[in-house]
């Protein structure tokens, strides 16, 4: 069984169509990258995973699952137990995520303390041990800070850190590194890769760079207007891909 199920699925924003019929699957330990342009439907299918679409969004129809539990029939209830825990979420730009006048220690206790029993000084520990695994240095210091005393990549390393604290099974990493520069870029995959192969759990990496994904992804799927038009094993797509867009996407790598 696998770990994730997305089957059928069809997502509008104010009622029109963004994301047309998408089936893909994920097993555990896993990692499955999905690329296309911006606008495509890629961060709106993660947000649906984790049911979080805007108020003007809805999943029209399709199904998704979850340890071949149904993610449309949870309580909120419910879905308390999975966000975070289960199943949790990156974002584009984790310095925007972070609240601007809040340290990151304060709000890193906020985020682990929601879904554990562990006291503050625990809490820390194991943050200040983790950032040390994916070398950020000055554990105690960077809890003391404030988002906007740190660079771009050092927040984006700081908000997979947190997410995996929890150690979830599931992670969604919505283009985490397009807000950064090439050097940054590779240091916050390389250190994401690292805390995958630690803690075991699966991803699902969106990006518009096919060279990134193909880096670390077992497979990968090619999303164009809403729909996937290619899906397969990495190898198979970088080296024989069908669809035309595929073929695109690679040309574009070739030339530069």
């Amino acid at each position: 069984m696998a770990l994730l199920d997305i089957c059928n699925v069809n997502i509008t924003y104010d009622k029109k169509n963004i994301v047309s019929d998408v089936s893909l699957s994920i097993d555990e330990g896993q990692i499955l990258g999905i690329v296309g342009k911006s606008g495509c439907g890629k961060s709106t299918l993660l947000k649906a995973i984790l049911n979080i679409l805007p108020d003007n969004a809805s999943l029209t129809s399709g199904e998704i699952f979850y340890k071949g539990q149904n993610l449309n029939d949870l309580s909120n209830k419910a879905w308390q137990e999975i966000r975070g825990r289960q199943i949790s979420m990156i974002f584009q730009n984790a310095k925007t995520s972070f609240c601007p006048v809040r340290t990151i220690g304060q709000q890193l206790y906020e985020t682990i303390a929601e879904h554990s029993a562990y006291t503050k000084k625990e809490i820390f520990a194991q943050a200040i041990d983790l950032f040390d695994k994916i070398r950020l240095q000055n554990g105690e210091k960077i809890l003391n800070s404030y988002p906007f005393e740190l660079s771009g990549g050092t927040n984006q390393r700081i908000a997979i850190a947190i997410a995996m604290l929890l150690k979830p099974k599931l992670l969604l990493a919505d283009e985490p590194t397009s807000a950064l520069d090439v050097v940054s870029q590779m240091q916050v995959i390389k250190e994401m890769m690292k805390l995958q192969q630690i803690f075991q759990t699966s991803i699902i990496l969106v990006s518009h760079n096919i060279n990134l994904v193909s880096r670390v992804a077992n497979k990968i799927a090619i999303m164009q207007e809403g729909k996937i038009v290619e899906y397969n094993f990495t190898k198979q797509i970088m080296h024989n891909p069908q669809h035309q867009f595929t073929k695109e996407l690679l040309q574009s790598i070739y030339h530069l």
